[in-house]
């Protein structure tokens, strides 16, 4: 009510005023959102400056209800024998960007589209971002995959399935050839050659003891391990060194999370592939903006909120609205939080705007 009354809006927009936009969107518009998002994450970059970045390449099923064009039935932890889609996200690790999105429909998965989505996610990258390197989910666990970063150059760090065959050849590893980190962790290098590849490659293994519990009956020794692994192309590193570095990439999970709970990206309903692809783009530029917001005028402890959170606590908030049609302001109820991030809101917005005046230039702050 607050809104429409500041806005001067009888109602809202209704879900079919919305549905007939999105009828019109073709693959020119949906280019022009990917275009927006990028320039977006390109005046970022401006605002934080030149650095090197990795990309977090990961994959997440979206559930169909309905019939939606492109469904079909493929593995589905939650709901197991619908119709879905695969999307693949490509974040970027240092600012946690959402670089880009593409929905694997039916006949495609992500395994197979990885060279084009890596090429586009190349494509989109502001000049001021290096791309160092890439962390891999084991959904792209392939050799031809490998070989191709190989021939880029880049970096990687990739999981590695735990595939019986691959389990096997583990747990026959001997106990001398395990470093142990602690009481209930080893780790060790060895090289992988699987039946369809062409050559062997280092894998970094962790094992971790499975505690024993009285109550239930455990199977033999050697399977009290839980096996984790990554397959690296940085040897220089140590193996734990390696697979903590790719522990960093559980926080795309987080941001997957955020992009279904908070953004609503997993809902597709827009029945034809194009409209769900545009409707997926414009969510992606709200989370990036929100990202924005958060560098840019977010004290640096509170930019760990998610976006449900800011709704709470700064977007959600009881008030009054003073004032005629003329001249609103609004007043908040008290709260102690908001008495001191406001003000630090503020001051910081004004340190962006001082920026977008100098024609995004890094200059001197001379007033507040």
């Amino acid at each position: 009510p607050g809104y429409k009354d500041v806005k001067g809006i009888d109602r809202f927009p209704s879900e079919k005023v919305f549905r007939d936009f999105f009828s019109l969107f073709n693959i020119e518009y949906i280019q022009q959102l990917c275009a927006i998002n990028r320039r977006l994450i390109e005046l970022r970059s401006r605002w934080e400056g030149a650095k090197e970045v990795w990309f977090d390449i990961d994959s997440t099923t979206i559930t169909l209800f309905g019939d939606q064009q492109g469904g079909e039935k493929r593995y589905n932890a939650r709901y197991h024998g619908r119709p879905s889609f695969d999307l693949m996200v490509c974040f970027i690790n240092e600012t946690n960007d959402l670089l880009y999105i593409e929905i694997c429909p039916g006949g495609r998965t992500p395994k197979a589209e990885f060279k084009n989505f890596l090429s586009k996610c190349q494509s989109l990258l502001p000049a001021n971002y290096v791309l160092k390197g890439l962390r891999i989910d084991k959904g792209y666990f392939s050799e031809n995959n490998f070989d191709y970063l190989d021939e880029q150059l880049l970096a990687y760090v990739a999981k590695v399935p735990m595939y019986p065959n691959i389990r096997r050849y583990i747990e026959k590893i001997p106990s001398q050839e395990w470093e142990e980190i602690n009481e209930f962790t080893s780790v060790t290098r060895k090289k992988l050659l699987l039946d369809d590849w062409q050559h062997d490659r280092y894998i970094d293994i962790r094992r971790i003891k499975i505690e024993k519990d009285s109550g239930q009956l455990m199977l033999p020794e050697a399977h009290l391990w839980r096996y984790e692994a990554v397959l690296s192309s940085e040897l220089e590193q140590s193996p734990q060194a390696n697979l903590c570095w790719y522990d960093g990439r559980g926080n795309a999970e987080d941001l997957i999370y955020e992009i279904k709970d908070g953004y609503a990206v997993d809902e597709a309903s827009q029945h034809e592939l194009k409209r769900n692809t545009a409707y997926a783009f414009i969510k992606v530029i709200s989370y990036n903006l929100f990202q924005f917001f958060k560098a840019v005028a977010m004290p640096s402890t509170h930019q760990s909120w998610q976006i449900k959170t800011v709704r709470r606590k700064l977007i959600n908030l009881p008030g009054n609205i003073l004032g005629n049609s003329r001249h609103c302001r609004v007043k908040l109820a008290p709260r102690q939080y908001l008495e001191y991030l406001l003000p630090l809101i503020q001051k910081k917005l004004h340190e962006f705007l001082w920026f977008v005046a100098n024609g995004f230039r890094r200059c001197k702050l001379e007033f507040i």
